[in-house]
Formats: structure tokens, C-alpha cells, sequence
């Protein structure tokens, strides 16, 4: 990688920006956050991904994870997001599914998702990673295919997840002994949705600069090998995030500051070879 310090200068600037709202999200560690980061760039940049993993935050009910999907959720889009609430079986899952996609919601907001083995269904699969979604219309019948750039995320408990649904969802857990980071008429706290939806656009251009960055720092497409492993099944999402989200935790780890995010790679142990091996964390 070529030193060049004025990227860096750059990528540091903006992410100490992109992060101000989240900041006070009382993450459980490093990795957790570096989820929560994957999260904020991926509703940036989801309108120019074929396929994108699930993203959920497991905390109890003090932790602001309903409130940082909604900070997602609004920075994906301003457009109706489609919320859905408990357990749902496969049929209705679908039918939920079919119900954004023709309201062209860019967004689905599952909140209090309790049934792990739901995250491992073959419905479930096959939406996150296909490209294109085909729903059928009961009257009259039709058969409709649309471009699926839906983001998913959800609020959970303690969930736990088997290998392969952990391949479809990140999760970003909260420490439970921290609250939320909400108003208090004590100690005045900064809402991190108000504050998402007044900058909306100045933080979606951070993200845009970010990238930006790491482009001019690195003069180099991106090869296997270079970074963090890929997430299987979403090989174009794993090319263009995981790269920059290693690229970001190196800088943050060799000039770390307050207001900064540190961050670990977020796909050990299951998907990612250990970078402690190359200096990385």
C-alpha cells in the first residue's frame, strides 16, 4: 500500500463525522462495532449491491438497538420502511416479504425476532442473496419480479444462531450493564435519529468519501486474499465493504483518537482468517 497521508487524513475525518451519531450506542466490543459500521455503509450503499447480508442488534430493552435500526433504516432512505414485529412462520415471512417489494419499501425493520432457526430458512437465504425476487398477486393471479434492494434488519434478544444463518446475518451486540444513549432531562444527550435524519445527506457523503479515500490511498483493485475473507454469498458486498472496513480499523488502530470507533474484524471466528497474524489488530 502506498503512503499517502492525505487519504488517511481524509478516511479519519469522516469517520469521526459518520460515527458522531452512533457513538453513544453502548457496543459490547470492537467487532461489534466494526458490524455496526458494515451496517451504516451498507444502507449508504445498498442501491448499488445486487445482495447484501442481514444485519441484527441484540440488547435488552436499554440498549437503543430499535433506535439504531431506525437510524439505519432513515439513512438507507426517507421513503416508508416496512416493519414487521415477533415471530413469523415461513408462509407469512414470504407474504411480509412480497408486501415490501410491491410498496417498493427500501428498507424492513423486524423488531423483537425471537426464532433463530428463522435466520436459517431456505426463504430467508434465497431473499437475502438473490438479486432479483419474483411474488405472485392473488387477484387478479400474476407473477411479478422486481429488483430487490431491500436492507433487513432486526432487534433480538440472546439470539443464537447456527453456522449458517450466521452466514446471512451479522449481529452487533449491545453491553447490557450500559443504557441507551437517549434524552435525559438531567443530562441532555444528543438524539442519535434526530441527528440522522437532519444530516442524512452529509453522512451518506461521508460514506461516499470514505471510499473515495481508501481508493486514492491504495491505487488497487481489490484481489482475494488482501483483506478479511469474504462473507459466502455476497461476494460483491464483501469486495467493496470488507476491504475498506480493514483498511479503516488499521488506521483507527495506528492513530487512534476520542470520537474514533475501534474495530476488530467482525467476521471471526467462522469466516475470517485471524489479521492479528499480520499486524493488523
Amino acid at each position: 500500500m502506498i503512503d499517502n497521508p492525505a487519504p488517511e487524513k481524509t478516511a479519519l475525518a469522516m469517520l469521526e463525522y459518520l460515527w458522531s451519531p452512533f457513538s453513544g450506542f453502548a457496543f459490547a466490543s470492537d467487532k461489534d462495532r466494526a458490524v455496526a459500521l458494515l451496517a451504516i455503509m451498507t444502507a449508504v450503499l445498498r442501491d448499488n449491491l445486487p445482495a447484501c447480508p442481514g444485519f441484527a442488534f441484540d440488547g435488552d430493552l436499554r440498549s437503543g438497538k430499535t433506535m439504531l435500526a431506525q437510524c439505519l433504516a432513515v439513512l438507507r432512505s426517507e421513503k416508508l420502511t416496512h416493519e414487521m414485529h415477533g415471530h413469523k412462520t415461513d408462509v407469512r415471512f414470504l407474504r411480509e416479504l412480497s408486501t415490501a417489494l410491491q410498496h417498493r419499501c427500501p428498507s424492513i425493520v423486524w423488531y423483537n425476532l425471537t426464532a433463530a432457526r428463522v435466520w436459517g430458512c431456505p426463504s430467508m437465504g434465497a431473499f437475502l442473496e438473490s438479486p432479483m425476487w419474483s411474488y405472485r398477486t392473488p387477484r387478479p393471479t400474476e407473477v411479478h419480479t422486481v429488483e430487490n434492494k431491500v436492507l433487513l434488519l432486526a432487534t433480538v434478544y440472546r439470539l443464537e444462531l447456527s453456522a449458517s444463518a450466521q452466514a446471512r446475518v451479522l449481529v452487533a451486540k449491545f453491553d447490557d450493564e450500559q443504557s441507551a444513549p437517549l434524552p435525559s432531562s438531567l443530562e441532555p444527550v444528543a438524539d442519535p435519529l434526530e441527528q440522522v435524519m437532519d444530516e442524512r445527506l452529509a453522512l451518506r457523503a461521508a460514506v461516499e468519501r470514505i471510499f473515495g479515500a481508501y481508493q486514492s490511498a491504495c491505487f488497487r483493485a481489490y484481489r482475494p486474499g488482501d483483506c478479511w475473507q469474504e462473507l459466502p454469498g455476497f461476494d460483491v458486498w464483501s469486495a467493496r465493504l470488507l476491504p475498506v472496513l480493514a483498511w479503516l480499523a488499521e488506521l483507527v488502530h495506528k492513530h487512534y483518537r476520542f470520537g474514533l470507533p475501534r474495530l476488530a474484524n467482525p467476521l471471526i471466528p467462522h469466516y475470517a482468517r485471524d489479521v492479528q497474524e499480520e499486524g493488523v489488530l
